[in-house]
């Protein structure tokens, strides 16, 4: 596995990217199906794009969580949050720092969250890095240095490690996501089992 291979699934995230999981979104299917794949998209970006407003405008109290915000901004940091679906699905800011695409609508915040306007307008603005994985591609097939990035020809390009390299990393997380989640179950239920087994009466010799 290369570097950049052991960096993505590495159990300690880059620090000032966090990566949210939204749960999916129930979504009822359009009536003109020449427009499925764009209204499905649109609202899937509409359910990443609440998850990363609140990443941005911090959970809790307003004047802490927008104070957080506020100290990051003065020690000159980007905050990134990377939102992923159920279907392994980016978030707009994920996509523009990896890809270069733009969201159909930019977030908006309450006056009350003004460091979070101002982190995302820097997010979203040189010098913040954008289409890191896109450059990577383009830089990489001017200065090749072997037949395929990923060493296989399922992934000449970064852009296509990339991806790969993800969907391993999200399966990996989901995959451990359900086991810790029967384990948790298996557990309260042995503890329950266990505890109905201490309380209940006594037999009774009826001889």
């Amino acid at each position: 596995m290369s570097r950049f291979s052991r960096h993505l699934c590495s159990r300690r995230p880059p620090q000032l990217a966090p990566v949210v999981i939204p749960s999916t979104p129930q979504l009822s299917p359009p009536h003109n199906s020449l427009d499925v794949i764009e209204k499905v998209s649109a609202n899937a970006e509409v359910h990443h794009q609440s998850y990363e407003r609140q990443k941005l405008r911090r959970d809790g109290d307003r004047s802490e969580g927008d104070a957080i915000i506020g100290e990051l901004l003065s020690e000159g940091h980007v905050l990134i949050p990377f939102a992923v679906d159920g279907y392994g699905g980016l978030g707009p800011m994920a996509r523009r720092f990896l890809f270069g695409d733009r969201p159909r609508r930019a977030l908006t915040f309450r006056q009350d969250r003004p460091n979070a306007t101002r982190m995302y307008a820097r997010a979203s603005n040189p010098p913040a890095p954008h289409a890191v994985v896109t450059l990577a591609s383009i830089r990489w097939r001017q200065n090749q240095t072997r037949a395929f990035y990923g060493h296989s020809y399922t992934a000449p390009t970064p852009h296509e490690h990339l991806l790969q390299q993800l969907g391993l990393c999200f399966t990996k997380a989901f995959a451990i996501h359900i086991r810790n989640s029967y384990q948790k179950l298996m557990r309260r239920h042995s503890h329950t089992h266990s505890l109905s087994h201490n309380h209940a009466p006594a037999a009774t010799d009826t001889s």
